[in-house]
């Protein structure tokens, strides 16, 4: 803690680093600190004329694991709620923002007074550009998921008019490039950033839905947007005038949202097979970070068991991957789970329960994923290819 605040010996980034993994795999250990913890961010509390400390981020997120399995351990002062609050306004990054409703969910008394007011405070005299915008669109992204019901039909409207028509169906920097023109840039600039903050707030809305009967209708918009913007590679305007940096960030993020989607049974069931088709693809973008960081949220929930049978097809698209790095990582992530399945398989030998056939089922899907696959002709010069 000590580290983290004064980077004494250059061990701050260490420090910080150690609180994300000890917040995200035993937030329990945090207990004896907790209170220190929360003491450091209500000091660090962000104002319009102040930005909070770089390492706040770590400390929320460290906070916010807590709260969620030990809320009664955040403290209930008016001037830790008041710091709390100043986060979502006034976080920088944004991710402070995001961090910091999750505390207020977790741990007030007072949160749906809380909330209600924070929604009202982000909509009201919202604009592009202005002093923590991207703040109170990450706040707004993390009220429609965890607080749907807290937050009036008025003001889901004008929630999905800022994401939908403020910022999304928006180019401030029209590209001056070719239409076709998709680039990669390690920087995210402040329009790519609402952008994401914007798609978030769409998918976070369904995500809070619990209503199966009419998700469908609900959701039906927002998995326009994400097919879209995966085949059209990231472009989502008829001008298709959004800079070539922006597309690649906003193919990526539609990719992996469709993910997180499918996590959950009721929204699987949405994603068509066209749709799924197309969003197989992305593991054979052009740019090596979009297939990387595609396939490593793709492994994340595979492993966790959390994505249907039918997702085991796309890391074997991955078969010709240019890059070597990558490719290996696939290869050695495919044989680890094939060794998981073998070893539950040899335990299911003379019991009851159904055999696991995951990884043998793969060939068949595969095989009409390929057959759907753009790049495939009945021309017999590309069939001995494609063999």
């Amino acid at each position: 803690m000590e580290y983290s605040r004064t980077d004494e010996k250059s061990l701050a980034a260490t420090a910080h680093e150690l609180l994300r993994q000890i917040s995200s795999n035993t937030p329990e250990v945090l207990k004896a600190h907790v209170q220190a913890i929360c003491k450091t961010l209500q000091d660090e509390a962000p104002t319009v004329k102040k930005a909070n400390d770089a390492g706040a981020v770590d400390n929320l997120k460290a906070c916010a694991s807590f709260a969620s399995k030990y809320p009664q351990e955040i403290p209930q002062d008016p001037k830790f709620r008041q710091a709390m609050t100043s986060f979502a306004l006034h976080g920088s990054p944004a991710e402070a923002a995001k961090y910091a409703v999750s505390v207020i969910w977790a741990a007030s008394e007072k949160k749906e007074m809380i909330v209600r007011d924070l929604v009202q405070q982000c909509l009201k005299g919202f604009k592009y550009g202005f002093e923590g915008f991207l703040s109170r669109l990450a706040t707004l992204s993390q009220l429609v998921l965890l607080a749907p019901d807290e937050i009036s039909q008025d003001s889901t409207d004008a929630i999905l008019d800022i994401a939908i028509k403020q910022i999304l169906m928006q180019v401030r920097e029209p590209s001056k490039k070719s239409a076709d023109a998709y680039e990669w840039s390690p920087i995210i600039d402040t329009e790519a950033l609402a952008k994401i903050w914007a798609l978030k707030i769409l998918v976070n809305r369904i995500r809070s839905h619990d209503d199966a009967e009419s998700l469908p209708a609900v959701a039906a918009q927002v998995y326009q947007v994400l097919s879209r913007l995966i085949d059209q590679w990231g472009e989502l305007l008829p001008a298709r005038n959004t800079p070539p940096s922006h597309k690649s960030r906003l193919r990526l993020l539609a990719a992996r949202l469709y993910l997180k989607l499918c996590t959950h049974k009721s929204h699987e069931a949405l994603l068509t097979a066209s749709a799924f088709n197309a969003l197989a693809q992305v593991a054979q973008d052009n740019i090596r970070e979009v297939r990387a960081g595609f396939l490593q949220r793709l492994k994340k929930y595979l492993h966790h068991q959390k994505l249907p049978q039918r997702f085991y097809t796309i890391p074997f698209l991955f078969a010709f991957e240019p890059s070597d790095q990558v490719r290996s990582d696939v290869t050695t992530w495919i044989k680890s789970r094939a060794a998981v399945f073998s070893n539950i398989r040899s335990q299911q030998v003379g019991s009851s329960s159904k055999v696991n056939t995951v990884l043998e089922s793969v060939v068949a899907r595969l095989i009409s994923l390929i057959a759907h696959h753009p790049d495939y002709s009945n021309e017999t010069e590309d069939l001995v290819d494609l063999s």
